[in-house]
């Protein structure tokens, strides 16, 4: 599996943002074509919407057009969060992608059954902003795992870095690497995801790189992946880590 079979967009920029003081943004259909137009304001992404709005806080409504290129067909696209404050929920083309809770941990959605590649897209964004003086969506500071916010500044929006990635069918999901210094080895865990219906054969090469850029370790390795999720275990040794 190489690194250059994911690509990746900015869709960073200028956006727009609808706040929703009195929580009617749903009820009133903001992410299923309903955005509030005369209301909306201009906003740049990454950023605290405090920059350009100080008073802000509670909810606020996000909303940008995107376009996946044709040359990802084929491929499963993946929506990348690097930061958000503090809840967050995704539609695309008013259908509800998912939803992320807490303030500084990225986060990425499948958005490939919402899109038409080619075809300009819609993203809409509800972000929902913890605040000292009030309840949010049911949420009161003290009570979530941002309560230090309380002692000062209490701020919202996508401050990180928002971007589309293509995916190949199968790829590595998650790796997990614990060191042993004193055996001279890595143990590995690689997860890979199949999206396909069948098992699917797939090439990892494992390759160590030791600070003066030679190669330490290289490790050519054939396996089954099934659909779905399946862990994989290696042995790296590591002379004289």
């Amino acid at each position: 599996m190489t690194q250059n079979s994911r690509e990746h967009i900015d869709i960073g920029g200028s956006w727009q943002i609808a706040f929703d003081p009195e929580d009617q943004g749903l009820k009133s259909g903001w992410t299923k074509g309903g955005w509030p137009e005369q209301n909306a304001q201009p906003i740049q992404v990454p950023a605290i919407w405090n920059i350009e709005y100080p008073q802000a806080d509670g909810v606020g409504f996000y909303r940008t057009m995107f376009s996946v290129p044709d040359s990802w067909q084929g491929k499963h696209v993946l929506l990348h969060f690097e930061g958000a404050i503090y809840r967050c929920e995704v539609w695309i083309n008013g259908k509800f992608a998912g939803s992320h809770e807490g303030g500084y941990t990225p986060f990425w959605f499948d958005i490939t059954p919402y899109i038409q590649f080619g075809v300009e897209g819609i993203l809409i964004v509800r972000v929902t902003a913890l605040s000292k003086s009030k309840t949010v969506d049911g949420m009161i500071l003290e009570q979530t795992p941002l309560s230090k916010q309380s002692w000062y500044y209490v701020y919202g929006g996508l401050w990180g870095n928002v971007f589309l990635e293509s995916c190949p069918m199968v790829a590595c999901q998650d790796l997990i690497i614990d060191p042993d210094l004193r055996r001279e080895r890595a143990e590995l865990d690689i997860c890979l995801n199949n999206r396909h219906e069948e098992f699917r054969q797939v090439q990892l090469v494992l390759k160590v790189i030791d600070p003066r850029g030679e190669v330490a370790y290289y490790q050519e390795s054939q396996v089954a992946a099934p659909p779905g999720s399946a862990h994989f275990m290696y042995t790296l040794p590591i002379p004289r880590p």
